[in-house]
């Protein structure tokens, strides 16, 4: 990568696409993601962000809120001076996210991850078995499943994923698939520990993600 782009200071109106921001309140958090729709000096307009159809309020005077978005295939974050609801000449509405810091690109993590403890089935390459697993945690960007024993399990072997969850009143069919990235034994539970990286975006997963998000949210404002 060229080294002016790491070096360089960005503001938040360079960003495009996809933006996730962390709402903190006291020991309470959640994360939700929206799409930029419009920019300005030191500000971006978003998708609203909504639950259950009602669009949501930022105007705790407790809530800290941080954004983060992906530039360069690298993350930039910054802090949030306000988020507002504004509405549009053709009448639709956005919230505005205000932010007048300018940061450098860091190295990208992985996605907030989800813990959901749900059994399910996972089959390796082309082996025609399936094995049972237990699926640990989920998020935007892959999955993470535990076996038991310990299997030969090749790194970026693909692998193919089906599980049932109900999460609140929502029920999900998730079928999905992803590159193995990491593989990790555990001799205390005689467990093998998969971390999947998938590989094109599912819309069942990122809609079960946003389901544990928006009751995150719902804790965070009803404590």
């Amino acid at each position: 990568m060229n080294r002016e782009i790491l070096k360089k200071k960005y503001g938040i109106d360079e960003l495009d696409g996809d933006v996730t921001i962390n709402v903190w309140s006291d020991d309470k958090t959640a994360t939700l993601t929206s799409t930029i729709i419009g920019k300005g000096i030191e500000y971006i307009d978003v998708t609203p962000f909504s639950h259950k159809g009602k669009i949501l309020s930022f105007q705790g005077e407790r809530l800290k809120i941080k954004l983060e978005a992906i530039m360069y295939s690298m993350r930039i974050e910054f802090g949030v001076q306000s988020i507002s609801l504004v509405r549009s000449e053709d009448g639709t509405f956005a919230h505005r996210i205000i932010s007048a810091e300018r940061n450098k690109l860091k190295n990208l993590r992985e996605f907030k991850r989800f813990s959901l403890g749900e059994e399910g089935m996972v089959r390796i390459g082309t082996s025609p078995q399936p094995i049972e697993c237990i699926v640990k945690d989920i998020s935007y960007g892959g999955f993470g499943v535990s076996v038991k024993g310990k299997p030969f399990i090749p790194i970026k072997e693909l692998l193919n994923l089906n599980f049932d969850c109900q999460i609140g009143a929502c029920p999900f069919s998730i079928r999905t698939k992803g590159m193995i990235a990491r593989t990790e034994y555990n001799d205390d539970r005689d467990e093998t520990v998969i971390g999947v990286k998938l590989l094109v975006r599912n819309a069942t997963v990122q809609e079960a993600v946003n389901q544990i998000q928006r009751l995150e949210l719902q804790r965070l404002k009803h404590g």
